[in-house]
């Protein structure tokens, strides 16, 4: 027997304690149960000596921290916590945490990502306690007592002793319910958006017969389901449909099927129902069907609604599973905006055809002047004030290239493209709305053989018969080849002065880059003899290895002045990134200043990539003076390197990036940041928010561009107030040969 079994004794509180692996927080006066229990704990205590040891370090770490984080020993007790761990899991304090993995699971229901169950084997502390480890791996949790629940983000692992056995765990976890709420709300918003974005530009651009069948198929492709109907209102109050979905008016073998469905003929059904009350309806039905419908188990349909008066209906039907309430909201919110879109377009069809009928009974009585238009070897057309041509004479459809069916009638957007008809239309503005002609107008158009012609134009209002203002007339005379010859010799000025120039550039860059190599080898000679005549103990030999290394480098410039001047590319090396950064770092030092401290993080391991070594010099140098400039006062920029790996999720965020092993470059500023307006320019060329004569506006453009040539891509982190990161991506090379 041990000397307390024999003196009845029980072990000193504090071993009790440690021994126990309870941290104070989970004794609250708890002793230990017996002696035999005493005996197993100090049977433990060599493994469980070294978390004591370093509790407080533990302690003090974990209570810094903002994530919320435990440690355990091996049988799953929780040693530490701290206080996020306890906001996590809502409780007020510590205090109330559990103690152990079967108190967590009487307070806490534990699913996976997908919302299935979590067997408690699975949990993070068992799987780290059988040595697995995890990072962002995610769990959904609810309060048993609250039915409060939330999403976190995880990572654990094990704690080993100096043996390699596992002695405990820790995890470590974030709360990411909101991140992920918000990523539902993305989600929803762009498909509703997308959807929008679809019927938008079937309004704009579909042509009038087509835009019910585009409007409705979008409708159908976003809520998955191949039959609906979208429909009008009438003049006599009937529903039209022009169109039931592609596949819908084949398969239907109703007889003597229409697409009108008179109001008499509505009676209680669903959609006639979302008309008259204006109001949505979703159904699973019975459905009351003619014979030869096609069979009807679910719909969901919603009113077109404008000033309160019904003008159209969609209606969708048959989808997988049913509809649900957020199918219902998303058809609410497309129907409300439909409906001005449709109203705008059934008034506008409306004085479409009455415009046409004046426009028959006008060509009818102009057939005379036709004749005479016809005759004049000058283009002459006239046009109304809806930028619709009404008449044009031959010479203007031979110089389009068109006949005049393919012209008269129609709006300027359907002859021209829309950026010169959107110009002619504004010349015409300006005639009907001053009630004075513009002579001598230069404009280019396109004509029908896709032939981009010139011509001078002189155009007049013209009124009818009552003396109102109708449109425009116009004149015009080609002048094609007179602006081409005029062009043409404009550009070969330009080409001469701009060869001229380069010729003179070039010539002084080669013979000033020759002159300097010849004195750079003046320097690099005698710094290298004198190294070999000195001692290489000798302190000056320092300073003669850095005279020496400066020459290189400006021999280094030199070769890229010298490869300006006869015109040649860059010539990339295999190199370790770490060695071209650390020889500019004296020279970025320099550059920066006194009053800011940098800081130099070489990452390990570094894999090797393909650049001339003169260009990381040029991303150095306009990133780091870009990072001076951005501070004022004192400040501290941080150069770091490192290997990453890029994966396709991260591509479909920065489309610049490909899947791949990079080598990163990142320079870190804490000066004044940036917000989205400028970030949303940033490498843009000439684009600069300093003050005149201290910016080109090509440092960044240039960076952007050197990157881009050697395959990589950059990405920029920042905020106003909050600093920058520059982070350059760099295909990691498999050559091994430097």
């Amino acid at each position: 027997m041990s000397e307390d079994e024999k003196t009845g004794e029980q072990p000193p509180a504090e071993l009790r304690d440690s021994d126990s692996g309870l941290s104070a927080f989970e004794m609250n006066g708890k002793k230990s149960a017996d002696q035999s229990n005493y005996k197993e704990i100090r049977g433990r205590k060599g493994v469980q000596n070294s978390l004591i040891e370093s509790r407080a370090i533990l302690a003090a770490a974990l209570s810094s921290m903002t994530d919320a984080a435990s440690i355990t020993d091996a049988r799953g007790l929780f040693i530490e916590v701290n206080d996020a761990f306890a906001s996590y899991h809502r409780f007020e304090d510590k205090g109330q945490c559990p103690h152990s993995l079967a108190e967590y699971a009487e307070l806490f229901e534990v699913s996976m990502a997908d919302k299935s169950p979590a067997p408690l084997n699975m949990w993070a502390v068992p799987r780290a306690l059988r040595g697995e480890s995890a990072t962002n791996f995610e769990y959904c949790l609810r309060r048993r007592d609250t039915g409060e629940s939330w999403v976190g983000r995880y990572s654990f692992g094990p704690i080993l002793d100096s043996e390699a056995m596992i002695v405990g765990s820790v995890v470590v976890a974030r709360d990411i319910t909101k991140e992920k709420q918000a990523e539902e709300a993305f989600r929803k918003s762009r498909r509703e958006t997308s959807l929008l974005y679809r019927i938008s530009n079937a309004f704009l651009t579909v042509a009038d017969e087509k835009i019910f069948e585009e409007v409705l198929q979008a409708i159908l492709d976003a809520f998955q389901t191949k039959y609906g109907v979208f429909g009008y209102i009438g003049d006599n109050g009937d529903l039209i449909v022009p169109t039931l979905g592609r596949q819908v008016w084949s398969e239907c073998r109703v007889e003597g099927k229409s697409v009108v469905f008179p109001a008499r003929v509505w009676g209680e059904s669903v959609w006639g129902k979302a008309i008259t009350r204006k109001k949505s309806f979703v159904s699973k039905g019975p459905f009351h069907t003619p014979e030869g419908h096609i069979p009807i188990h679910s719909f969901l349909t919603a009113p077109l609604v404008f000033n309160e008066k019904t003008i159209g209906l969609v209606s969708l039907a048959n989808k997988e599973g049913g509809f649900t309430s957020e199918d219902e909201q998303i058809l609410v919110r497309i129907a409300a905006s439909i409906s001005p879109i449709l109203h705008t377009r059934m008034q506008r069809d409306g004085k479409e055809q009455e415009r046409r009928r004046a426009e028959l009974s006008l060509k009818n009585r102009s057939d005379q002047l036709q004749l005479i238009l016809d005759t004049v070897p000058a283009t002459i057309w006239f046009k109304d004030g809806n930028n619709r041509f009404l008449r044009v004479n031959r010479a203007t459809c031979e110089m389009m290239g068109m006949p005049a069916t393919m012209i008269e009638g129609k709006p300027a957007d359907e002859v021209f493209p829309h950026h010169l008809a959107e110009k002619y239309f504004q010349d015409d503005l300006e005639v009907m709305n001053s009630g004075r002609a513009r002579m001598g107008i230069e404009e280019e158009y396109v004509n029908g053989r896709g032939e981009v012609r010139w011509v001078r134009t002189d155009k007049v209002p013209w009124y009818d018969e009552q003396g109102v203002l109708a449109g425009v007339l116009a004149f015009a005379v080609d002048i094609t080849e007179a602006k081409r010859g005029e062009e043409e010799r404009e550009k070969l000025r330009e080409q001469l002065s701009q060869a001229q120039k380069l010729e003179s550039v070039g010539r002084l860059a080669g013979g000033v880059a020759h002159d300097f190599n010849n004195m750079l080898g003046v320097i690099l000679g005698y710094s290298e003899l004198a190294l070999r005549a000195l001692d290489p103990l000798q302190p000056v030999c320092n300073q003669l290895r850095e005279i020496r290394a400066a020459a290189q480098r400006s021999a280094n410039l030199v070769r890229q002045l010298l490869a300006f001047a006869r015109k040649q590319t860059i010539s990339p090396l295999v190199l370790d990134l770490n060695e071209t950064v650390e020889s500019m770092l004296k020279m970025v030092r320099r550059i920066i200043g006194e009053n800011i401290e940098l800081t130099w993080l070489p990452g390990e391991d570094l894999g090797p990539v393909r650049i001339d070594p003169s260009q990381i010099d040029q991303i150095l140098a306009n990133l780091c003076v870009n990072a001076r400039d951005a501070i004022s006062g004192f400040g501290h920029i941080s150069i770091e390197t490192g290997n990453c790996l890029i994966n396709q999720d991260f591509c479909l965020k920065h489309p610049e990036a490909s899947p791949g092993e990079y080598v990163a470059l990142s320079i870190r500023d804490d000066g004044c940041g940036m917000g989205q307006e400028i970030l949303s320019k940033l490498f843009e060329p000439f684009f600069t928010t300093k003050e005149v004569g201290k910016g080109t506006g090509l440092g960044l453009s240039t960076v952007h561009g050197i990157v881009a040539q050697n395959g990589g891509f950059v990405t920029v982190d920042s905020k106003s107030g909050e600093g920058t990161t520059f982070k350059i991506h760099l295909p990691r090379t498999d050559f091994a040969n430097f």
